[in-house]
């Protein structure tokens, strides 16, 4: 988390993937890395981890704020299908909370 703190997010990424490659905390690793390459603009790398986190544990307390930068990536690469869809689903997380 460091890494992350310090905004080294390319140092930060490459230790989330190797943390999610080693299966320590594989959902909340993945979910880092994606919030790295999204932080860095790198939108279509951070929609593959935030896929991969919410395929290994869909409830956490960040799924929030994954479903929302998941949704924004979409939007900024003109996809707004995929963008609508995640809002919605963004939107049915915050009506169960």
């Amino acid at each position: 988390m460091e890494f992350f703190t310090q905004r080294s997010y390319e140092q930060a990424l490459e230790r989330f993937i190797w943390l999610a490659q080693i299966k320590y905390r594989p959902a909340f690793s993945s979910y880092m890395a994606g919030q790295c390459a999204y932080k860095e603009k790198h939108y279509q790398e951070a929609i593959k981890f935030y896929q991969q986190s919410l395929a290994i544990k869909e409830q956490a307390s960040y799924t929030a704020i994954l479903l929302e930068n998941l949704a924004k990536a979409y939007k900024a690469l003109k996809d707004e299908k995929h963008y609508a869809h995640y809002r919605h689903l963004l939107e049915q997380q915050r009506a169960g909370d």
